[in-house]
């Protein structure tokens, strides 16, 4: 009778050992799910600085471009007009530095952005290793806790993905709201794992 006690005091042991286990893995699942989303948040981030950065360029080019066409009409004034040679000269003068601005401005900007390419380079290559290992890590869990994520969908603060019960080739989809409480959406999702189990 002891022996059976003891037995059934040990499965209880390795089932409420297994639980906490699978909850605290489905915690780690939410942790690894944030920084994935923060990553993709920084690779908007990035994508929105360089279009700013090509836009301000853009505007340089166009004005480069219309103080080059004032500068022709000075030059062309400047052959038919001779007695506005002072004037002329003077405009002369203005189109020509105004050329040389922006120019300047045009390089300033063409360095900045070369830089700034590198930056995000290093931060794209940075990301992609980081989401690869977060996709492995996630995978690995999810073989032990029966918790598939969706990464594609994850969006938003929106967790999807499915419970997968192997011993009934059952599945059950799922979508939940990241929040702060780990904890309280890994109750969530156990809930699940066990009515898919039971039923």
């Amino acid at each position: 009778m002891n022996t059976d006690t003891e037995g059934l005091d040990r499965i209880r042991k390795q089932a409420f050992i297994k639980e906490e286990a699978s909850k605290s893995m489905i915690k780690l699942s939410f942790s690894v799910i944030e920084q994935f989303n923060r990553i993709s948040t920084e690779a908007s981030d990035i994508s929105t600085q360089m279009k700013e950065v090509q836009e301000k360029i853009d505007k340089n080019v166009i004005t480069f471009n219309k103080e080059m066409a004032a500068f022709k009409g000075v030059t062309d004034a400047e052959m038919k007009m001779e007695d506005r040679d002072r004037k002329i000269e003077s405009d002369f003068t203005h189109a020509a530095q105004s050329i040389e601005n922006c120019k300047e401005e045009i390089e300033k900007l063409k360095n900045e952005m070369l830089q700034f390419d590198e930056v995000v380079k290093r931060k794209e290559k940075d990301s992609l290793a980081k989401v690869d290992s977060y996709r492995k890590i996630v995978k690995l869990l999810s073989e032990y806790t029966g918790v598939y994520w969706d990464f594609d969908s994850c969006r938003d603060g929106k967790l999807r993905g499915y419970v997968k019960c192997k011993s009934l080739s059952r599945i059950r989809p799922f979508e939940l709201q990241l929040t702060e409480d780990k904890g309280k959406q890994a109750e969530e999702l156990w809930s699940i794992i066990e009515d898919l189990n039971t039923k």
